[in-house]
């Protein structure tokens, strides 16, 4: 196996960190043309539309975004044209099942969630149109895996790079001409010419090649698939554990206190956490990959993956958490407004466990990577559960302060338990 130099893997993280930083970026500007073309009920339109669109790619996604990643890792380790070919096939052919399915299921179900949400048929068009977005998210995430197994590092972050200016060059027109009748419109079109950009470089990383043929014998197709789907749907269940912990929360802290403290909460966790992921970008895109092409044998292989990855993270990661550290105030008002300076100690607590989450990241990739479908499940589980409790915990012994420090103590404590844990099964 050719081990990654430190050299590829700041190329990797750079790459994808630019990538993650223009998406970012667009966001935010999206997110202010929508407040000020589209006033507070458009906003709240746009973001039950994206929530019920994101939950939806999730759930008949099934995760094979992720789950596709290790087996066509190896297939691409082998170096055999027709091997890889017949993989990415494979998984091309599921990209197209989920897609026919989600927009069926949207058809079906929009009378449902026309009445649910709005207790009215008037948007039943609106929630059959966005299973077209959802079947668009599908395909898209497949050949961005595709790219992503097959290590076209500079292709994937490319169209990374164009899906998000096209969502902005689509979106800010339709707001400005419909207002609000055209969010459903931007949302769509937004995910379709993402699904257009991802094809056109997934043909040029993998021409397309599409068997029906497959169907013909199922049974052999559905066992074939097997090993994908089992780790997609493990991400599937993690995916859930994450939005139901993030429920739970908001919640408690809801009925507890209030819907201000909700929303402190929610702004200074997205200062510590989610502007910075961007450090974090390249682990899913780079490390993964070249982690699930190590043979399952090659202990020392994989080793030195996993711990140069760790060295090069924590070392991207350490310089950013000092500026956010020291600049906490600046930062809260640039992002938000200094209607938020209360949460300057949240974040500075809160933004050190990024340097424990640069450790413990890249060891949570072990158990896919060795198909430990149920270890990986376990180690999320028991992080989602650490978090929920000394956010909580943090919050009733020192309020917003101590949510900040919950977080961090929650870092430490996910930092040992994923390291006893890889150590004591891995040999790590």
């Amino acid at each position: 196996m050719e081990v990654p130099s430190y050299r590829s893997i700041v190329k990797g993280a750079g790459i994808f960190g630019a990538a993650k930083a223009v998406n970012i970026l667009t966001a935010l500007v999206r997110t202010k043309c929508a407040a000020v073309l589209l006033g507070s009920a458009g906003v709240g339109l746009n973001a039950l539309f994206n929530t019920v669109q994101l939950f939806m790619n999730q759930l008949l996604g099934l995760g094979l975004s992720t789950g596709s990643v290790k087996t066509l890792s190896e297939a691409y380790a082998t170096h055999d044209t027709s091997y890889i070919d017949q993989h990415v096939i494979r998984v091309r052919h599921w990209g197209i099942l989920c897609g026919v399915a989600a927009i069926l299921l949207l058809a079906l179900l929009s009378p449902l969630l026309s009445l649910l949400y709005f207790d009215t048929l008037h948007y039943v068009p609106h929630f059959m149109l966005l299973g077209v977005g959802v079947a668009s998210l599908i395909v898209c995430e497949i050949e961005q895996s595709v790219m992503r197994s097959l290590q076209r590092s500079v292709r994937l972050a490319f169209s990374m790079l164009l899906t998000a200016i096209c969502a902005l060059i689509f979106t800010v027109p339709f707001y400005w001409w419909l207002g609000v009748r055209g969010v459903i419109f931007a949302i769509v079109s937004c995910a379709v010419a993402s699904a257009f950009i991802c094809m056109w470089q997934g043909h040029k990383t993998h021409p397309f090649h599409l068997d029906f043929g497959q169907f013909s014998d199922w049974k052999r197709f559905w066992q074939a698939s097997q090993p994908m789907l089992r780790t997609g749907m493990a991400f599937v269940v993690t995916g859930l554990f994450l939005q139901g912990s993030d429920l739970l929360l908001q919640s408690v802290l809801a009925t507890t206190a209030s819907l201000t403290v909700v929303g402190l909460f929610k702004a200074g966790y997205q200062c510590a956490f989610t502007y910075p992921s961007m450090i974090f970008s390249g682990v899913a895109n780079d490390y993964f990959p070249r982690l699930s092409a190590v043979a399952d044998d090659d202990i020392t292989g994989r080793r030195i993956v996993v711990i140069r990855q760790i060295r090069v993270m924590f070392l991207i990661a350490l310089p950013v958490v000092i500026v956010i550290w020291i600049l906490a105030p600046w930062v809260i008002r640039i992002l938000l407004s200094k209607e938020f300076l209360p949460l300057v100690t949240m974040v500075r607590w809160s933004v050190l466990a990024i340097l424990f989450k640069a450790i413990y990241l890249p060891l949570g990739y072990l158990p896919l990577a060795l198909n430990k479908r149920l270890h990986f499940l376990i180690l999320e589980g028991l992080s989602c559960l650490i978090h929920v409790v000394v956010v909580l915990i943090g919050f009733f012994l020192n309020g917003i302060d101590g949510i900040g420090i919950g977080i961090f103590v929650g870092g430490l404590l996910d930092l040992v338990l994923y390291v006893l844990f890889c150590r004591h099964h891995y040999n790590m």
